[in-house]
C-alpha cells in the first residue's frame, strides 16, 4: 500500500486501538482492531500488489472517505504482547510480525466496545483454580471452581459442571478450571500482570514446561490454556491444597448442586409415574395418600424423606404436577 503520514484529525474519526467490525459483513463478523489511520482518502490509497485503490474496491462509499487500516483479532492473537501494547505500538508490532492488514473506508467500520487503551489494565490480578472428579476418578462428575482477584479484592468467582463418565478425570477438570479463569481474565482485564495458583502439580508444571503433555485427552486443553496464557503477562505457581481452599470449595459446591439436581429429577419422575390420592385441604395445602400434608406455599411435606433431607419429595412434585394439569 502507499505510505502516508499517520494522523487522527478531529471529528468522528476512529481511534487507533478501537475494536471494529465490517458493517457490510453478513452473519457474525470477526472483530478487528484499528492499527493505523493514514493521512489518506480512499481515492488515493492503493491496495498492495494491485493497481486499484480502496475506492475501486468500495464503490458504495465516498472516494473522499478517510482510510483505516485494521488487523483481525485471530491474526493479532498470534502475538502474545498485543493485548498490553499501547495503541501507538500497534502498527510497529504489525510490521515486526508481518501480520496481514487491510484498508477500509472508515464509514464501513462500526466500533464495537471500547478501545484497546480502554481495555488495558495494570493492577496485578491473581487466579486460583481447582477441579474435581467425584465420587470416582476417572469417570465421575467433573466440576471446577475459580477465584479471580484484582489486588486484594475478589472480583469474580465461578463454579461449573463439566460432565460425567468416560473422559472425565481430575486433570481434565483442573484444566477446564484454568481455561475458564484465563478466558475471564483475558476478556475483562487484558494487559494486567497475572499470577495463577493451583494445587495440581501436573497442570502447573505442564504449563511451565517442566512436564511434557503426553495425554491425548489433555493436549487440546493444554493448548487452549497455553494460547490464553500467551495473551497475558502470566506466571504459574503451585500451592498446597490448604492454600487453595476457596477454589476447592467452589468445585465441591458444583458437585453437590449437580448430584442434588439429579436426585430431584429422579423424584420428579417417580412422582409422575406413581398414582397418589390427593385431597385439597385449602390454603395451598393438600393431603397425600391420606397420610402426609403438603404445603405448596412453603414447599414442605410432613413425610420422613422431606423432614430428614429438606429436599422436595415426590409428594410435593406430585401435588405440583396435579395442580399444573388441572
Amino acid at each position: 500500500m502507499t505510505s502516508g503520514t499517520d494522523s487522527n484529525p478531529g471529528g468522528d474519526r476512529l481511534s487507533v486501538g478501537t475494536y471494529v467490525v465490517d458493517r457490510d459483513a453478513t452473519d457474525d463478523p470477526d472483530r478487528a482492531v484499528v492499527v493505523r489511520l493514514p493521512d489518506a482518502v480512499c481515492a488515493t490509497w492503493e491496495i498492495e500488489d494491485t493497481d486499484q485503490t480502496v475506492a475501486d474496491y468500495n464503490p458504495d462509499y465516498s472516494s473522499e472517505a478517510p482510510v483505516a487500516i485494521v488487523v483481525f483479532e485471530p491474526a493479532l492473537d498470534s502475538v502474545s504482547e498485543w493485548h498490553h501494547s499501547d495503541p501507538d505500538d500497534l502498527w510497529p508490532l504489525v510490521q515486526t510480525h508481518d501480520l496481514p492488514y487491510y484498508a477500509y473506508p472508515e464509514p464501513r467500520l462500526e466500533p464495537v466496545g471500547d478501545s484497546l487503551a480502554g481495555h488495558t489494565h495494570t493492577e496485578p490480578m491473581t487466579i486460583w483454580f481447582d477441579g474435581a472428579c467425584e465420587p470416582v476418578n476417572p469417570g465421575g462428575h467433573g466440576t471446577y471452581g475459580i477465584v479471580v482477584a484484582q489486588g486484594e479484592e475478589i472480583v469474580h468467582e465461578e463454579r461449573g459442571y463439566i460432565g460425567e463418565g468416560e473422559g472425565i478425570t481430575n486433570n481434565v477438570a483442573e484444566y477446564e478450571a484454568l481455561v475458564a479463569a484465563l478466558e475471564h481474565t483475558q476478556a475483562e482485564y487484558p494487559g494486567a500482570p497475572v499470577t495463577v495458583y493451583g494445587d495440581s502439580q501436573l497442570v502447573i508444571r505442564q504449563l511451565t514446561g517442566e512436564y511434557a503433555v503426553r495425554s491425548p485427552r489433555l493436549r487440546p486443553l493444554w493448548q487452549d490454556a497455553r494460547r490464553l496464557a500467551n495473551q497475558l503477562d502470566v506466571e504459574f505457581e503451585w500451592v498446597p491444597r490448604e492454600q487453595n481452599e476457596r477454589a476447592d470449595a467452589l468445585s465441591r459446591e458444583a458437585y453437590y448442586e449437580q448430584t442434588q439436581q439429579e436426585e430431584l429429577d429422579k423424584r420428579r419422575e417417580r412422582a409422575a409415574n406413581e398414582p397418589m390420592q390427593i385431597t385439597p385441604l385449602g390454603d395451598e395445602t393438600y393431603e397425600v395418600k391420606g397420610t402426609y400434608t403438603v404445603d405448596l406455599t412453603a414447599r414442605s411435606c410432613t413425610c420422613p424423606d422431606y423432614e430428614n433431607r429438606g429436599l422436595p419429595c415426590k409428594h410435593i412434585f406430585k401435588v405440583k404436577q396435579n395442580c399444573e394439569q388441572s
